[in-house]
């Protein structure tokens, strides 16, 4: 079905979860540049003209607007830190190479034809060692490829959701809280030892118990909101800052 002006044109595909996002447009378009986006993010005005303005400048990356910054195991170079160690968010200082980070597609990103490695549509192989990751699955295609990445310097940073039931969002708890991340990464860097070329360029560090501790406790905090939401969960902060705090202190 197509829209009034002939601008939108909306296809059926096979339910494939997240990867809907851009799996069947990669096999229908395969000479097209395509953009990934998700349906529970309200995008600003001019999501989209950045992201086509940055890609006429570097027409051979695959550029992003947000994403996280990959890290190196300082003891195994050759495979990332567990997830949970990532820059969440961060963005190339000056000088500082695009290629070290990880896009997230639902922000929104453009990958060039040809930008992807030809395995990243065979859905025996996502299905297998990526089930729930497709960014992960498309970061490791673009490194197979040897595809640069080129982030936009005045792109959007961080995503606002739409409000929706709790039960539709389990990816978060599956691939963060659960590890499933981790699971997804390991089973494409045995995969792919080719991987590990790319991953030993990577900045590298040691996580360490103070480091630990600080991702624990923010892994806490959303699996809190996630069960009764962020305003309930600052509610019982606050709470706890003016009742038990304060008794401990009497």
């Amino acid at each position: 079905m197509r829209g009034g002006g002939g601008g939108l044109d909306n296809r059926f595909c096979e339910d494939m979860r997240s990867y809907k996002k851009l799996i069947p447009a990669l096999r229908a378009f395969p000479d097209d540049a395509l953009i990934t986006a998700d349906d529970d993010i309200i995008y600003a005005h001019n999501w989209f003209e950045l992201l086509k303005t940055e890609h006429e400048r570097y027409p051979l990356c695959i550029v992003f607007h947000r994403a996280h910054k990959v890290y190196a195991d300082k003891d195994n170079p050759r495979h990332p830190l567990p997830y949970r160690y990532w820059g969440l968010e961060e963005f190339p200082a000056e000088n500082e190479s695009s290629d070290w980070f990880f896009p997230t597609g639902g922000a929104g990103a453009l990958y060039p034809p040809g930008s992807l490695h030809p395995v990243v549509s065979e859905t025996a192989e996502f299905q297998a060692l990526a089930p729930t990751g497709d960014d992960i699955w498309f970061w490791a295609c673009a490194k197979l490829q040897k595809t640069p990445y080129r982030y936009i310097p005045n792109g959007y940073r961080s995503i606002t959701s739409t409000p929706m039931p709790d039960g539709d969002r389990p990816l978060l708890f599956i691939n963060v809280v659960a590890n499933g991340n981790n699971t997804q990464i390991t089973a494409l860097c045995a995969r792919f030892p080719e991987l590990g070329d790319a991953v030993e360029t990577f900045p590298r560090k040691k996580v360490d118990l103070r480091e630990m501790w600080r991702v624990g406790c923010w892994e806490v905090r959303k699996g809190i909101e996630k069960v009764v939401g962020k305003k309930a969960y600052a509610f019982l902060k606050r709470l706890y800052a003016q009742v038990v705090l304060k008794r401990k202190e009497m």
